[in-house]
């Protein structure tokens, strides 16, 4: 038994050493652009679909920053030296500008009724994407709107939500909700805002 034993493993390490060998396979173009586009926004609570309306659409660039320290000379070239003993050091930012362009989508602020019958309502708002994307956190202060989704989510997913009912006639906050692609390629920037219907329980 000890002698078919080691003979398996053996066989199992000669296989595994034989694929370590091989050439990988190519995972893909990696010069291919980041997508996420939004697909829509539905209740899962009661089936509902929200209109979604683009209210601006920009192509922009990233400017960079970057520090750059010089040491302080005099006319003869050597270092100067501070009241301290120590050398002069200054410091200047400068900038520059990535040569990839980034996609912000902002949207009209979307309005999120209640529903009497429902002390909560859960909705999602679903993506197509070939990239790896994030869910942008919320501040804690914001307390009728709960992300349930995962924060990191990659290719087609939705961001998932619940909404509180609120016992007052008026609206609660707008909330800012932000989701960009992992390389910062893209961005969707979405307003939330809770329609104050009052409470009546169910």
């Amino acid at each position: 038994m000890k002698k078919l034993i080691y003979l398996i493993f053996t066989g199992a390490l000669l296989a595994s050493m034989a694929a370590c060998e091989n050439e990988p396979e190519n995972p893909g173009d990696f010069n291919v652009k980041s997508k996420l586009d939004v697909s829509r926004l539905v209740s899962e609570t009661t089936g509902n679909t929200y209109a979604i309306n683009i209210a601006r659409e920009v192509d922009t660039t990233y400017e960079y920053f970057y520090n750059v320290h010089d040491t302080l000379k005099g006319p003869d070239g050597e270092p100067v030296l501070g009241n301290d003993g120590k050398l002069q050091i200054t410091t200047t930012q400068k900038s520059y500008f990535s040569k990839k362009t980034a996609r912000l989508v902002e949207y009209e602020p979307i309005l999120l009724p209640s529903y009497p019958e429902h002390d909560f309502d859960t909705l999602a708002l679903n993506f197509t994407s070939n990239a790896a994307w994030n869910i942008i956190e919320l501040p804690a202060s914001v307390n009728w709107y709960t992300p349930l989704s995962s924060m990191s989510v990659g290719g087609d997913g939705s961001l998932k939500f619940s909404i509180k009912q609120w016992s007052g006639d008026v609206s609660r906050f707008v909330v800012k909700q932000e989701i960009m692609t992992q390389d910062s390629m893209v961005m969707h920037r979405f307003f939330f805002k809770h329609s104050g219907l009052k409470y009546t329980g169910k």
